[in-house]
């Protein structure tokens, strides 16, 4: 347009402003374009070339956006996407080959932007297997032994119930179902992973609590809480209690092949189906009474929403559902986490903002306006753990775009340092910014995903900064685990647990694990 047909420029000299404006932070049309109209006219023309860049596009993709809310999931629009990408591949290639004979490119300039890309990749690889071999060491030298050595409950049996943010052990308190499964899970794991007996014997520890102790013999389930000595205290059956348990003893039994292990998981999956399970408005409701009725308190915790249906319960129903059919091939659970994937694209996910609602009343109807980063993000790769895990292509092909979309919605909570900061309640316009534990790993994780699976850079880099800071700020050398949080004002939080009902092992293990499992040595060598 600018050389062929309006005899603006020379072409030799559009080459040499395309190299420029690629130099340059910004859009590459734009900075072209403002090139282009300087050379013209000079600050009215880069104006006025601005204007004309930005403006059209700008109004055409904002027309298409509305149109495309209403109707991205209609299969007529999704077969038109499909039909125009070939015509997208021609239009990108054909000025490609067009350009690159004017700047006299010839085997000897690709041999050498090859190298340098070479180059480039190796420096990106070699910098995240470092990050790797970080990892593995803190995992074993600090995290898991902390947890061996400081959690063990050898009076009473299985593991105590809370050590305070100041290092005091709290033998008295009471002993959590989520963290007794969580500690089996991540256990579990790294027996599969490093194999050595002291996992077997801690991730064994848990199972045998879980089944011994937690799990309700006469009403199914398990208990939310014992008291310190292994008698049931709380004996409410919190669904999300019960999709732990399931993803704890699934994985003991991907580790080991345990026949209890997975007979127990299979359990549970049944009567989460049978008594959370919502056949007529779909989803999974909350929480029951041990004997399965009613309950007014269906909260997870004191600062959730009191509502039926929540994104968190159904994000960890998604998680364990995803590994137990890693061990198990039934065609009901296939239907039910093909459901469940379901659920987040057509309920859960906010099409127009990209971020996960949180709570829900009986008809998925939500009224309240807050955004979790972490859990966007987290949920961003779980999503996609369990296509990825069914192995089917189509779903795939729906649901990857929505993983970036998510992904990109949480990034809002980044900050310079690569962090990412708790949540925003946006009807009160109060954002809480203190960057805790959990969302740090979740940020590694979701980000590394998209390394791996979409060979998104930036996102990697996003992860590293991300490790950076956790290594900086929430990794405790002194005496072991991470801490709970930094807040807002730089300083560390010791006022929360070190380790307790909440704060497990679970999610920074998870991070290193994913990480030691993604980027293998063997495959770092053949990439």
């Amino acid at each position: 347009e600018v050389v062929d047909k309006q005899n603006w420029i020379k072409r030799e000299d559009f080459v040499d402003a395309l190299a420029i404006a690629q130099s340059l932070p910004g859009v590459l049309a734009v900075n072209i374009s403002i090139l282009i109209g300087n050379k013209l006219r000079g600050l009215k023309g880069c104006l006025t070339a601005t204007l004309g860049t930005i403006l059209p596009s700008f109004l055409i993709i904002l027309a298409i956006a509305i149109w495309f809310v209403q109707t991205y999931d209609n299969p007529v629009v999704e077969r038109i996407f499909k039909g125009i990408r070939p015509a997208v591949v021609a239009l990108i290639v054909s000025p490609v080959f067009s350009t690159a004979k004017t700047a006299r490119i010839n085997i000897k300039t690709v041999i050498i932007y090859g190298f340098s890309n070479l180059n480039q990749v190796m420096a990106v690889l070699d910098i995240i297997m470092r990050m790797r071999q970080e990892m593995e060491e803190e995992l074993v030298s600090n995290i898991l032994p902390f947890w061996i050595n400081r959690m063990t409950d050898e009076v009473n049996g299985g593991f105590y119930g809370r050590i305070t943010g100041r290092e005091e052990v709290k033998p008295e308190a009471e002993k959590g179902a989520i963290l007794n499964a969580r500690i089996l899970w991540t256990f579990s794991a790294a027996y599969r992973l490093l194999k050595r007996p002291e996992y077997l014997e801690t991730a064994t520890r848990a199972k045998r609590t879980l089944i011994d102790r937690f799990y309700d013999n006469e009403f199914g389930g398990v208990y939310w809480s014992l008291d310190y000595k292994g008698n049931p205290l709380d004996t409410k059956k919190q669904i999300y209690a019960l999709g732990f348990a399931i993803y704890g003893l699934s994985e003991y039994a991907r580790a080991t092949g345990d026949d209890e292990a997975l007979a127990y998981a299979i359990r549970l999956f049944e009567t989460i189906e049978e008594h959370s399970f919502d056949p007529v408005k779909n989803g999974y409701c909350e929480a029951l009474t041990r004997e399965w009725g009613e309950i007014a308190d269906m909260r997870l915790s004191a600062k959730d929403e009191n509502e039926r249906k929540t994104m968190n319960t159904h994000l960890h129903i998604l998680e364990p559902y995803t590994n137990l059919f890693r061990v198990w091939k039934d065609t009901r659970l296939e239907r039910q986490l093909r459901n469940l994937i379901g659920l987040f694209t057509e309920r859960i996910l906010n099409i127009k903002t990209g971020h996960l609602e949180l709570f829900f009343n009986d008809d998925w109807v939500s009224k309240y306006r807050i955004v979790s980063y972490g859990h966007d993000i987290e949920a961003s790769w779980l999503i996609h753990e369990a296509a990825l895990v069914l192995g089917d292509k189509d779903l795939l092909e729906k649901v990857e775009p929505l993983v970036e979309y998510i992904a990109a919605a949480a990034d809002e909570g980044l900050t310079p340092d690569g962090s990412m900061i708790y949540e925003t309640f946006l009807d009160k316009g109060k954002t809480d910014t203190d960057r805790h534990w959990w969302v740090q790993a979740e940020n590694v994780v979701g980000h590394a995903n998209l390394y791996q699976h979409f060979d998104d850079e930036v996102a990697m880099q996003k992860a590293l900064r991300c490790w950076d800071f956790i290594k900086q700020h929430l990794v405790d050398y002194k005496y072991g685990e991470w801490h709970w949080s930094v807040r807002a004002d730089g300083t560390v939080n010791t006022d929360d647990d070190k380790a307790g009902f909440w704060k497990c092992p679970y999610h920074n293990g998870r991070m290193y694990m994913e990480i030691m499992d993604c980027f293998l040595p063997e495959t770092h060598k053949k990439q």
